[in-house]
Parts: structure tokens; C-alpha cells; sequence
């Protein structure tokens, strides 16, 4: 995992609760589509990588089931979160995410989806 974070420029964390193991396999081979990979993760193990990062606003996210998103192209991988939670009964829900060392909020989130990007996945 360390490995996965070091070569991205950005993190979503996501919580997948309600999703279909088929729905998550869908939202993964979208999102690989744009270079882009989603990781269930336990909370407990990841909460060490936030800290060793300095990322401390990031824990107030790691509760309930989590999946991290992480790549190169933010704001196309947050345009695929959105299609897909819109077309899924608003699932998953983006909870937080870092862009670098930038806190980013559901909001901030949301804000990357109206970006402009080279194409969109």
C-alpha cells in the first residue's frame, strides 16, 4: 500500500457499505480505465500510513468501511466516482481525500468534478 501511495499524486477515501461485490468490481474497472485503482483497506492499517504522512485530518474519515482511491488525475477519477454514485443510489460516499499534502472535503471533492480534464473515462 505505501508503494500505491507513493506513486499517487492524490487519495479518496470512499465508503463502499451497500455496494454489491459486482458493483465494486464495476467502479474498479472504471476507475482503471483513467489510471486509477481502488483498494478496500482496514481502517486500523491504513490510520499508520495517515500518520507516518502527516495527513491527520484524513482520520476522522477512517470510520465505518473504507476504500481508498488513488492516481494521478484527480479530477477525472472524481468525475467517475460521481457518475457512478449517481447512477448507484449515491454510492459510494466520497468522505474525504488528500491532493498532496491539501486536505480535500467532500465539498473540495465535489469541486474537482467541475475541473476540466483532457477526457473523461
Amino acid at each position: 500500500m505505501e508503494g500505491r501511495l507513493a506513486k499517487s499524486s492524490f487519495v479518496m477515501l470512499a465508503d463502499y457499505r451497500g455496494l454489491r461485490v459486482d458493483q465494486i468490481a464495476e467502479l474498479r474497472q472504471q476507475l482503471r480505465k483513467c489510471g486509477t485503482e481502488l483498494h478496500v483497506v482496514k481502517n486500523r492499517l491504513f490510520r499508520h500510513l495517515v500518520a507516518a504522512r502527516n495527513w491527520d485530518r484524513l482520520k476522522d474519515g477512517l470510520r465505518g468501511p473504507s476504500a481508498i482511491v488513488v492516481g494521478t488525475d484527480a479530477p477525472e477519477s472524481a468525475k467517475v466516482l460521481k457518475k457512478f454514485s449517481t447512477d448507484n443510489n449515491s454510492l459510494p460516499v466520497v468522505k474525504a481525500g488528500m491532493l498532496g499534502d491539501t486536505y480535500l472535503s467532500q465539498a473540495d471533492i465535489e469541486e474537482l468534478t467541475k475541473l476540466p480534464t483532457a477526457r473523461f473515462c
